[in-house]
């Protein structure tokens, strides 16, 4: 059976996100001597984003477990992207806070996500209103399937 263009751009966007996830799972180095994974690194991100939080508070904010997140504070830890300092204000409590290096990871991060972001805004410099209009409902719908 034919596909129709339909099914044809459907299959040619899966195959875009596959690539995308694919290579978002691979470890990098992000500007450090140390391969951070694609959690360890949204981690971080998150963290610097959100600067004293507990490890309960973090994993609440992002939906995870608690166990999940605490395994990659550790891994983190024992890489030196990140210390835990006791909360003067809550002594029963350890905040996250990143180090140099850990800093470091996240500027390497954000110019990676600043260099993708300035690809597609380069695709899309031709496209008329109309264009950029029907694109951003398209995504918008298509972010609410998942």
């Amino acid at each position: 059976m034919k596909k129709t263009e339909r099914e044809r751009i459907g299959e040619q966007l899966l195959n875009i996100l596959a690539e995308f996830a694919e290579q978002d799972a691979q470890a990098s180095r992000f500007g450090t001597d140390t391969l951070l994974y694609h959690s360890e690194i949204h981690l971080l991100a998150f963290l610097e984003s959100h600067p004293r939080l507990h490890q309960a508070e973090t994993a609440q904010e992002l939906g995870l477990t608690r166990g999940a997140v605490s395994q990659t504070v550790r891994r983190l830890e024992g890489k030196g992207f990140l210390t835990k300092r006791k909360d003067p204000e809550n002594c029963r409590c350890n905040l996250l806070c990143l180090t140099e290096k850990g800093h470091t990871a996240c500027r390497h991060h954000a110019a990676l996500h600043r260099r993708i972001e300035r690809r597609i805004a380069g695709l899309l410099a031709g496209a008329d209103e109309g264009q950029l209009a029907f694109l951003h409902g398209f995504l918008t719908q298509l972010a609410s399937l998942s």
